[in-house]
């Protein structure tokens, strides 16, 4: 039997539950968000329960997710960009490549599901003879 998720526990893990409120926002499974940070999945669910993030790393899942990081003071004004393309523009341009590609996936998967739907809908219409 595996294991049971200890609610409480999660109240100590604060950088842990701003990455699943994230990855909640951007529909991405463990196995999405360990690819933006270039890590295994096994070593991205390390990193959830032992609340080992980096700045580097919250700022690749935010700007994943299609965020950005700014500084503010406790006033609420703006004082500096901290997102990940004004700091790290090659990591930004990774991040674009995969998020591409994940599109690209759900894209395909759409079409493929449209494909289904209207072949059943051609078969119900032949089974029982109606028209649009």
């Amino acid at each position: 039997m595996g294991r049971k998720s200890n609610p409480e526990a999660w109240k100590e893990r604060q950088k842990s539950l701003f990455v699943k409120d994230l990855m909640e926002y951007a529909s991405f499974t463990p196995a999405i968000a360990a690819d933006y940070l270039g890590i295994s999945e096994n070593y991205f669910n390390c990193k959830l329960h032992r609340d080992n993030w980096s700045l580097g790393d919250l700022q690749l899942l935010i700007y994943a997710s299609g965020f950005q990081l700014w500084a503010v003071d406790k006033n609420g004004l703006l004082w500096k960009s901290l997102s990940l393309e004004h700091w790290y523009p090659t990591d930004a341009e990774q991040i674009d490549a995969i998020r591409k590609r994940y599109d690209d996936e759900q894209i395909k998967q759409k079409r493929e599901e449209y494909e289904t739907l209207k072949q059943t809908l051609a078969a119900m219409k032949e089974t029982y003879g109606f028209e649009d």
